[in-house]
């Protein structure tokens, strides 16, 4: 099919040029056949053809099969919530990850089966007050280390909130790409572990000084004295964790920013930088 098309546009081209040359030889039913015609005619094919290209995203909704795609890349459960507030709402949320992932992923394919997902768990009888699920929530992470941490370290999700039919679909493109097709950086001549390690310190070093701040100054109207003590307390951390790595802030920084962007684990592994 896609041959044909190309096929096609290539004739369509090949007429604009003699069309241009001379317009009579393609606009023959044309009493005043003009270059001006011919390029109308052939920018008016062209985009006829051009929508039957079926991009790299496109995925016919009826040609989607969700048991194959499911079973391609090995999609699992980590866990599912079920929660009823009275008549208020019930709600499910789903926690799923891939086992596998290869390049020829794309997000359309994705819509699809977290679209077929949601209206399974739409569909879902036997609560208290409501026929069917009123919410429904269900995110998709890269792997199950990424499913455990969760948080917004997620490849994609998926909701509807509400009786409606409307469902919200968010995709990070940027994360699936580098999932797809990882490519490496070079920063101060430091390895990927290397790397990766100073990315966890740096979510060990937040987390403590923020617990640490909570601790002291609990109350919500402490929150100046919160956060003065908790920027003490960082500033003291990263002063020994810069020695410890033998690092500096703008180095330090754009490994924050690769982490996130290539959407790291910040729990999950070693760090020899201790407090």
């Amino acid at each position: 099919m896609e041959t044909l098309i190309s096929f096609g546009l290539i004739i369509l081209f090949i007429c604009l040029i003699f069309g241009l040359v001379k317009p009579s030889i393609i606009l023959k039913w044309d009493k005043k056949p003009s270059r001006i015609k011919v390029f109308i005619y052939w920018l008016f094919s062209s985009t006829l053809v051009g929508f039957l290209i079926p991009t790299e995203d496109h995925v016919n909704e009826g040609q989607f099969n969700y048991n194959l795609f499911e079973e391609k890349y090995d999609i699992s459960l980590l866990d599912e919530e079920v929660n009823e507030m009275g008549v208020i709402k019930a709600q499910i949320s789903q926690s799923i990850y891939f086992g596998k992932i290869d390049s020829s992923l794309t997000e359309g394919e994705i819509e699809l089966f977290l679209k077929e997902r949601l209206r399974k768990l739409d569909d879902r009888k036997g609560f208290k007050n409501f026929n069917t699920a009123s919410h429904v929530i269900i995110w998709l992470h890269e792997s199950k280390n990424h499913a455990i941490e969760g948080g917004s370290n997620w490849i994609a999700m998926i909701n509807k909130m509400g009786e409606e039919d409307n469902f919200n679909f968010t995709l990070n493109k940027e994360k699936l790409e580098h999932v797809k097709n990882p490519i490496d950086s070079v920063i101060n001549n430091l390895s990927t572990e290397a790397r990766k390690e100073i990315y966890r310190a740096i979510a060990y070093i937040e987390d403590k000084a923020l617990n640490e701040a909570n601790s002291k100054f609990p109350d919500g109207n402490d929150w100046e004295r919160n956060y003065d003590y908790n920027k003490k307390l960082l500033k003291n951390y990263y002063k020994k964790f810069y020695k410890h790595y033998s690092i500096n802030k703008g180095v330090s920084t754009d490994i924050l920013s690769e982490g996130i962007k290539k959407g790291w684990l910040e729990k999950t592994g070693e760090i020899s930088f201790k407090l």
